[in-house]
């Protein structure tokens, strides 16, 4: 599971526990999430990137809106890379989805270019998914205490693919950093999911797998007192009625926002 995934599949589940959240691609040389999106929701009629929004003169109209499973995407589109970006413009693009409750910014892996520096200057934390590549994780331990020290920036590790070997303490212990929580390993279901047309999330038997780490993130994020509203069995999620209205009233004012 890539970082793409874990941030479409992790904020379906926050969704699902009725918060507002934003999953927001970060620049990179080869934008992806819009293509994850289209394998389960159609492209919205005369959708226009967000990042090509904020380029536009003030008197121009947009759509930029593209909710899927109470998830408001904002992806890059194909040719964004080639927009003239500057620190104002970036600044503007990681600024606003702070309107959400939580907003996932999906930053390219490896190391980061001026652009994807700059951004850590909008963000409140950076999740690092790590797995047992042991000794090429280490070999980027300076980097990152070097990041985390500039920017004065909470940086956690997510582990991924955790099998019954994986030493997790021990990598926590050597990078001195905190492990939020293991996934185990999905190799075959990530796989599969390839071939379909819904998110990792709803794939046979995943929920199970995912439930446990996606709570324990959620109540890390919201605090250890946050109502876990899904369950583990049944994918719906407890009744609410009461936050219907809100929800709703919500979604159009964040719509209305995006349509310019």
């Amino acid at each position: 599971m890539g970082v793409t995934t874990f941030a479409i599949n992790f904020s379906i589940f926050l969704a699902e526990n009725r918060l507002y959240v934003g999953v927001l691609e970060g620049l990179k040389d080869e934008p992806i999430l819009k293509h994850w999106i289209k394998r389960y929701a159609q492209l919205p009629k005369d959708w226009t990137s967000y990042a090509k929004a904020i380029h536009l003169a003030p008197t121009d109209s947009f759509n930029a809106d593209w909710t899927y499973r109470n998830v408001l995407y904002l992806p890059l589109d194909d040719d964004d890379t080639e927009l003239h970006w500057d620190n104002e413009k970036l600044e503007v693009y990681l600024s606003t989805p702070t309107l959400m409750d939580i907003t996932l910014i999906d930053l390219p892996s490896g190391e980061m270019k001026d652009y994807t520096y700059f951004s850590l200057n909008y963000i409140d934390e950076l999740w690092i998914i790590v797995d047992d590549t042991y000794q090429e994780i280490v070999a980027w331990k300076n980097y990152i205490h070097a990041i985390q020290k500039k920017f004065d920036l909470k940086v956690r590790l997510i582990f991924n693919k955790e099998y019954e070997f994986s030493q997790t303490s021990r990598l926590s212990k050597t990078l001195d950093l905190e492990i939020l929580c293991q996934i185990p390993s999905l190799h075959k279901e990530v796989m599969r999911n390839y071939y379909e047309n819904q998110p990792l999330l709803f794939s046979e038997g995943v929920r199970e797998i995912l439930f446990g780490p996606y709570a324990k993130l959620t109540k890390y994020l919201m605090g250890s007192d946050f109502n876990i509203l899904t369950t583990i069995d049944n994918r719906k999620l407890i009744p609410q009625k009461e936050n219907d209205t809100y929800w709703e009233n919500f979604m159009e004012k964040i719509k209305r926002w995006l349509k310019g």
